[in-house]
């Protein structure tokens, strides 16, 4: 991370700089010139890998490199600070295995290796005693040993389709209801997943539920609907969600770490493959994910799914 900070990484950009004749064509994506900044933030395949992660980001538009590392070195999500800065040094590596040794770059493989990495990491490295966690950001008061909790996320790209994921569980947390939800609009990733908290806030509304925990790892999404920050791009949305919660007093609005919400995700993911669907019980397990992959007319790839795709 210091190297590629200081912007000293042997990318060919820099070998050029320092008097190399080489090809200067990034050798992942081959459409620009390999810079850092071209690699880490525009590479098609960087993209993708971030996509597959558990942390289901996009790239954002117009930002510099250096501030959005910034960005993910200073959150409260350390996890996400983790598994974050172990993608970037798995890409490294992965590229130059590209250049080297001639291997294929395979995003789904990379992002599992990398929160195998993080998970053995973390088992050896347990937090000291008396080490605060983290608050949960709430809308409402948290619901007292809820009946039920909601697990929803979201996931688009810049010319759609959007996706959602939603998981209902009881509460021996056993999943009882699973959907996805696929809308062929394009939206910023906030205000998809704003769209995908009001959907779950409508679904429980819908299902007469009580007692109910709706989980999020948007965090940026929960303060606005819980008024403790102000985002234009999603106001409208947020204030729907305020109003439907109003009717719903034994309702709370939670942000969930982004490794808590993988069924979610993974459902997200499925949503490009098989659209609108529902299931009465566990969501669909890899094997039958796996089917829909295989036998869909379509070309589209499911990222961010479960360790067996690999």
């Amino acid at each position: 991370m210091w190297r590629l900070t200081k912007n000293i990484l042997p990318t060919r950009a820099n070998l050029h700089k320092k008097g190399i004749s080489l090809d200067l064509q990034c050798p992942l994506c081959h459409h620009e010139v390999e810079t850092t900044n071209h690699l880490f933030l525009h590479c098609d395949l960087m993209k993708l890998t971030l996509f597959a992660s558990h942390l289901g980001s996009h790239m954002p538009l117009q930002v510099d490199l250096f501030d959005w590392i910034l960005s993910w070195l200073t959150c409260h999500d350390t996890l996400g600070t983790q598994l974050f800065c172990t993608i970037l040094w798995k890409f490294w590596a992965a590229r130059n295995n590209v250049v080297f040794r001639g291997d294929k770059l395979e995003p789904v493989c990379l992002v599992d290796e990398a929160m195998s990495f993080v998970q053995e990491f973390n088992d050896a490295n347990p937090p000291r005693r008396g080490r605060a966690s983290l608050p949960l950001i709430t809308v409402t008061p948290p619901v007292s040993r809820p009946s039920f909790s909601v697990f929803v996320d979201a996931g688009c790209n810049l010319n759609g389709p959007t996706v959602w994921g939603l998981v209902l569980k009881n509460h021996d947390r056993i999943t009882t209801f699973s959907a996805c939800k696929c809308d062929d609009i394009a939206v910023d990733p906030i205000m998809a997943e704003a769209l995908g908290v009001r959907w779950a806030i409508q679904f429980v509304r819908e299902q007469g539920l009580h007692s109910v925990c709706i989980f999020s790892d948007a965090e940026n999404v929960v303060n606005c609907i819980a008024n403790k920050v102000k985002i234009d791009a999603i106001e409208m949305v947020a204030q729907d969600c305020r109003e439907l919660l109003s009717s719903l007093p034994n309702v709370s609005v939670l942000f969930v770490r982004r490794d808590q919400n993988i069924d979610a995700h993974n459902l997200a993911s499925l949503a490009r493959l098989v659209g609108n669907q529902t299931w009465v019980g566990a969501a669909p397990n890899a094997s039958v994910m796996s089917n829909y992959a295989e036998n869909s007319a379509t070309n589209c790839i499911v990222f961010g799914c479960f360790p067996a795709f690999c």
